[in-house]
């Protein structure tokens, strides 16, 4: 399993732990590139996550995506450790 797999699965662990009834959703979209690798919608609000490990860096797609959605009202970002979920999470004061 490659590092980028393995966060992934963390990040899953972690959200279903520490957010209660949230809907999540791993997004795989063949039609339209950017859109971030995990969807959270918790207590009315909305949370993309593009995971990344290492190395790795959001495209300008992916950039892109998590520009239209922050300035929609989601809350959405690059993470690269649980922490990074945090910040994001925080954001919408939660």
């Amino acid at each position: 399993m490659n590092p980028e797999t393995k966060f992934k699965l963390k990040v899953q662990k972690y959200l279903k732990v520490n957010c209660p009834k949230a809907f999540l959703w791993k997004t795989a979209d063949m039609f339209t590139s950017g859109i971030p690798d995990q969807h959270m919608t918790w207590k009315g609000k909305s949370f993309w996550f593009e995971l990344k490990a290492g190395k790795n860096k959001a495209s300008k797609a992916q950039k892109a995506q998590i520009a239209k959605i922050n300035k929609a009202g989601g809350f959405a970002g690059v993470a690269y450790t649980i922490d990074d979920i945090k910040e994001i999470i925080g954001r919408a004061g939660l």
